[in-house]
C-alpha cells in the first residue's frame, strides 16, 4: 500500500503557499498480494481486499467471510456488489487468459511456418506432427495464411 501526495515546486518567482492551501489530494494505491498470510494483521483492509479480489473462494464463501470477520451485513444490495466485485476479478483473469492464448498462437504460428520451410511440409502436416489440438488448428491456419508482413512481426 503506497500513499502519494502533492508537493510544491516553485518554477518562477519564488512564492510559497502554506501546505494546507495546495495539498488537498492524497492518493493511496493498494496492491493486494496473490497469496496472503491470514496470520498477518488478521481482519485488516489488505486481507479483506484479498478475499474480495484474489482469494480462490466461491462468492458465497466470500460473503460469509465478510459477514463473519468484518461485520458486513449482507443485504440484497451488498450481495449484488460483492458478486460484482467477484465477477470483476474473473473478468481480469479471463482477459489475461485470452491475451496469453493470442500470444501463444502467434508464437506457435511462427514455429509452424519455420518448420514448414525446413521440412517442406504443409501446415496441416506440421500441426499433425506436433500433435496440435484440433480446436486450435483453424486459428493457427488463419494466422499462418495472413499476409506475410503480419507473420514477420
Amino acid at each position: 500500500m503506497n500513499q502519494y501526495s502533492i508537493s510544491e515546486k516553485c518554477l518562477k518567482r519564488v512564492y510559497h503557499f502554506a501546505k494546507e492551501e495546495y495539498d488537498k489530494l492524497t492518493i493511496i494505491m493498494i496492491y493486494p498480494n496473490s497469496k496472503y498470510d491470514v496470520n498477518d494483521d488478521k481482519y485488516d483492509l489488505m486481507e479483506m481486499l484479498h478475499i474480495l479480489f484474489k482469494a480462490k473462494m466461491t462468492t458465497q464463501e466470500k460473503k460469509c467471510q465478510l459477514e463473519k470477520n468484518y461485520g458486513i451485513m449482507m443485504t440484497k444490495k451488498t450481495e449484488r456488489e460483492v458478486e460484482g466485485m467477484c465477477n470483476l476479478s474473473q473478468i481480469h483473469v479471463d482477459a489475461g487468459r485470452k491475451e496469453g492464448l493470442a500470444e501463444g498462437l502467434k508464437v506457435s504460428s511462427k514455429i509452424i511456418l519455420t518448420m514448414m520451410k525446413k521440412t517442406n511440409q504443409t501446415a496441416d502436416e506440421v500441426m499433425k506432427m506436433l500433435d496440435i489440438d484440433k480446436e486450435l488448428q483453424p486459428k493457427l491456419d488463419k494466422l499462418i495464411n495472413a499476409p506475410s508482413d503480419e507473420n514477420e512481426q
